[in-house]
């Protein structure tokens, strides 16, 4: 969807899962998944090439034979440079890790581990060569209390360093860590970590130098998951759905609505590119960002209306034409003289 509301849609059939689109943070190309046999495309909007990679499917059930496979309803991860595409998938025959698809049709398996090697949840790129995992751990000093741990790896998937996220105050629940929870800002410095309990939620941010938390916890109602959580420039951006579908930045540690949808679209869950979010709010010279829902048929109304009085205008003209040439003239045959 651009700016002005005009959409398009992908050419994607329907699969039996939920495999989301991944546009660029320049927003020029965006990747999706045309069904669960693949092939996985990377489509260039400024050039119009398509690289279509038939090695990877989508998660459809056994018929499934592609050699790799990435995961359903989780988010995708470009890097810094657009060149590559990580997300959540398989190799055959090896546990779960990351795929990453190059934009030159290339694909690599980065392996995740399993038992104490296990790394977590990808939650993006640190820079170019170099991805981030989360994970909950009860190994620490006090096992009761779970922390979160985040593992740097390199592309062959060996860890190069670990992080413990130092929070302020007690995790919002004790095991809500998921493929949802946590994403690396574009410059690699900060880490975005997304709680919910029901529907309410907690963000909070923290450095991925030495752990500690350097924003938060900031209150969201209504956080809207499964829904991925993204940054607009160094500011957060978290997805929240109170009848109305909205992206809503946290500045000032205050959710505030950035961009909103007219509920007609059915729009559940948004992909941004960064440019999209590095703006302020907009909306019409009259209601602003206002989401009530007689807003959304504001134009359709004006116009219903301007159509009703150019209708009755248009009558009222045609029936006085109509008396006109009805009438008799004076001094025509069947004119009434005085």
């Amino acid at each position: 969807m651009a700016e002005t509301g005009r959409r398009w849609r992908l050419p994607a059939p329907p699969t039996g899962y939920d495999n989301y689109p991944a546009i660029s943070r320049d927003g020029r190309r965006i990747g999706y998944l045309r069904g669960d046999h693949g092939p996985y495309v990377i489509h260039d909007l400024v050039t119009g090439t398509r690289t279509e990679i038939t090695a990877v499917g989508g998660r459809g059930g056994p018929s499934i034979t592609t050699p790799y496979v990435v995961e359903e309803q989780s988010p995708s991860f470009w890097s810094p440079d657009g060149r590559w595409l990580a997300q959540h998938g398989v190799q055959r025959d090896e546990p779960w890790g990351a795929v990453v698809l190059g934009v030159d049709g290339s694909v690599t398996f980065v392996r995740n581990g399993e038992g104490d090697g296990y790394k977590g949840f990808l939650a993006g790129w640190v820079n170019t060569d170099e991805l981030l995992w989360v994970k909950m751990s009860r190994s620490g000093d006090t096992p009761s209390v779970p922390d979160l741990v985040a593992t740097v790896t390199g592309l062959d998937g060996q860890p190069r360093r670990t992080i413990t996220l130092n929070r302020s105050s007690p995790w919002l629940g004790e095991s809500f860590a998921g493929q949802w929870t946590a994403t690396v800002s574009p410059d690699g410095r900060e880490l975005l970590i997304v709680e919910q309990d029901d529907f309410a939620g907690i963000v909070r941010r923290f450095s991925l130098l030495d752990g500690h938390e350097t924003a938060g916890p900031a209150a969201v109602p209504d956080l809207n998951m499964p829904c991925a959580a993204g940054w607009a420039g160094s500011t957060p951006a978290v997805p929240i759905y109170d009848d109305v579908a909205t992206t809503a930045v946290l500045r000032d540690g205050e959710p505030r609505t950035l961009v909103a949808v007219e509920p007609e679209v059915g729009a559940k869950c948004f992909l941004w590119a960064a440019d999209a979010l590095s703006g302020k709010a907009h909306g019409g010279l009259l209601l602003g960002t206002s989401t009530a829902w007689w807003t959304w048929w504001l134009r359709e109304a004006a116009a219903a209306s301007l159509l009703v009085g150019g209708g009755g205008w248009a009558v009222r003209r045609w029936r006085r034409s109509r008396r006109q040439v009805a009438a008799p003239r004076v001094n025509e045959p069947g004119a009434a003289t005085t």
